[in-house]
């Protein structure tokens, strides 16, 4: 398989997700698929990360996001609140992907499941995920303090049932691979047991133990 040009990934990204909340969450949806894609990388997929003011950065993309927007295959808009910025592919992006669409397209299901799952989570409660997990990119971020210290994606009632967010989406992930499901379930506080519900009566084995089965996805090795 040839190379990816960093233009066509950053732009394969806005395409898949159809729409990115943030050049902040951006950059973390993108670091998250370099470490939880496997062989992403070697397709010329971004791996200059760096931890800067607000966490894991990509230089690489940034100035393809900049390039993309100059040339008017991402278009921008400010969101309702005033507070950050909304990329979303231009008409011209299909046509400007479909010789590599096909060749990626298992990459490409990979970063929309990813979106799925957290773009309708707030950003603090993203990062937190991220900081918690990849700490070694956080160590200049400026709200490092602010997001570690407070609960977000920790938060649940039970506290059994307590996820790191990207931990969660693993395990869902290796759980909907395992009995066949097409998608991962959103997060949600009861993800993991509710997929494990889907489960068991995928399954229809009455002697499989769904906890251990939730437990076995969790520990295995990606």
């Amino acid at each position: 398989m040839p190379q990816i040009k960093k233009w066509q990934w950053a732009l394969s990204m806005v395409y898949v997700c159809g729409k990115i909340k943030g050049k902040t969450r951006y950059h973390k949806l993108a670091f998250a698929v370099t470490k939880l894609t496997k062989g992403i990388k070697k397709l010329g997929y971004f791996d200059d990360w760096e931890s800067k003011d607000y966490g894991m950065f990509s230089r690489e993309l940034q100035r393809e996001i900049d390039h993309l927007k100059q040339s008017g295959l991402i278009i921008t808009y400010t969101s309702k609140d005033g507070t950050y910025e909304i990329f979303e592919p231009s008409e011209e992006a299909k046509e400007e992907l479909k010789d590599i669409l096909p060749s990626v397209k298992e990459y490409l299901y990979a970063i929309r499941q990813l979106n799925d799952a957290y773009s309708d989570v707030s950003l603090d409660e993203f990062l937190h995920g991220m900081y918690s997990r990849f700490s070694e990119f956080a160590v200049k971020s400026k709200i490092k303090g602010r997001i570690l210290a407070t609960d977000y994606a920790l938060r649940q009632k039970d506290s059994k049932t307590k996820e790191q967010l990207l931990e969660d989406y693993d395990a869902r992930l290796k759980l909907s691979k395992m009995i066949g499901l097409e998608d991962v379930p959103k997060h949600n506080p009861n993800a993991l047991y509710e997929l494990a519900g889907i489960s068991s009566k995928k399954i229809k084995l009455k002697h499989v133990d769904v906890v251990e089965l939730v437990s076995e996805a969790r520990s295995s090795d990606t």
